[in-house]
């Protein structure tokens, strides 16, 4: 660190004994909060031999549900994403992951989690016999069958390349 920060050792360590944030520290020391500056006064406390472990490593953001509220609803859960949503978050993208490691920083067991739980909840589909089937696809008017035109998009096909054969095209 080749400049000197524009705060002291006496100031940072009353900055950082004083506040539960790094917001709070940076607003004391006057510096905006910004990542770069975060480094910095850390780099700066680590030289002076001042503590940083009680401030949050995560730029502030502290999660939005307790220790016990995640115990409760891993436990409760068959799945993160079921988890994600009694904890209020949204199950999509990568919150699973952020979850999944504070579960681990936790030691939350997630052992009866069930991969296979969404699929078993799905209602099973509901299974016709194949007469109920062609009559709601078949119209009973008297039209021919899909059996019938493939027939006779066959059979002219077949036409249709006997013709272009004798008309000298093809």
């Amino acid at each position: 660190m080749p400049w000197e920060p524009h705060f002291n050792q006496a100031e940072a360590h009353a900055a950082i004994e004083g506040a539960t944030t790094w917001t709070e520290v940076l607003a004391v020391l006057e510096y905006t909060y910004h990542g770069k500056n975060i480094q910095t006064v850390r780099e700066w406390a680590d030289r002076w031999g001042i503590s940083t472990q009680h401030l949050p490593d995560r730029r502030g953001r502290r999660p939005r549900y307790s220790p016990d509220e995640l115990r409760h609803a891993i436990a409760s859960s068959a799945s993160w994403a079921d988890t994600l949503r009694r904890l209020g978050y949204c199950p999509t993208g990568g919150n699973w992951k952020t979850l999944k490691r504070r579960a681990r920083e936790l030691g939350i067991s997630t052992n009866h989690f069930d991969p296979y739980a969404a699929s078993r909840r799905r209602r099973p589909a509901q299974r016709f016999p194949l007469g109920e089937v062609w009559s709601r696809v078949r119209p009973t008017t008297g039209k021919t069958s899909s059996a019938d035109c493939t027939r006779r998009a066959g059979s002219s096909a077949a036409a249709s390349s006997a013709g272009k054969a004798s008309s000298g095209r093809g």
